[in-house]
């Protein structure tokens, strides 16, 4: 009988292996799912119509948003999903204000801009500091200061491996916004 080398035994472990991860799937990953299990179901608790957003930029340049867009939202599970719209393709999200405290969503903001044809954006929830002030029935409102912002080119982002191409020099601002009813 014939010795097996060291990268005979390596293929064999990763063909079981493989085998395994194929034939139990997810199971291996994630518990099996559980229909008696009470599993949280978001409710909306507001719908937001008006409101407006503005952003003022380290250069002193001020963008306004005067607009919200349809669908703006806060439920009692992932919190808000509310954006602002304003002139020149400037649009702003805050997204996971109001967030029950069992979600792993933060509170962070996306900024975009649609410009000569390029889609712009912002999405780094470590360059902001996001403060809530009221999340509820009424209304939403808040501010963010940011440092360091970096527009990235959004049909061009890697999402799982690597990082977005920064476009232009970084730079702060400072956000507020108010949504009601």
């Amino acid at each position: 009988m014939r010795p097996v080398d060291r990268s005979q035994r390596s293929l064999v472990v990763a063909a079981a292996t493989g085998a395994l991860l194929a034939t139990g799937g997810c199971t291996f990953l994630y518990p099996p799912f559980d229909p008696e299990a009470s599993v949280p179901i978001p409710t909306i608790i507001a719908s937001y119509s008006t409101g407006d957003a503005t952003m003022t930029m380290a250069s002193d340049l001020v963008i306004t948003f005067p607009d919200v867009a349809d669908g703006a939202t806060v439920d009692s599970e992932y919190g808000s999903s509310v954006r602002w719209f304003g002139p020149d393709g400037w649009s702003l999200s805050v997204i996971g204000a109001g967030a029950a405290e069992s979600s792993y969503f933060p509170v962070y903001l996306i900024i975009d801009r649609i410009s000569d044809g390029q889609h712009l954006t912002i999405f780094d929830p470590d360059r902001c500091i996001v403060d809530i002030d009221q999340v509820d029935a009424s209304g939403l409102l808040g501010s963010a200061t940011c440092r360091g912002l970096a527009w990235t080119d959004a049909l061009d982002n890697p999402l799982l491996f690597g990082s977005p191409k920064p476009i232009g020099d970084p730079f702060d601002a400072e956000i507020a916004f108010g949504a009601r009813p």
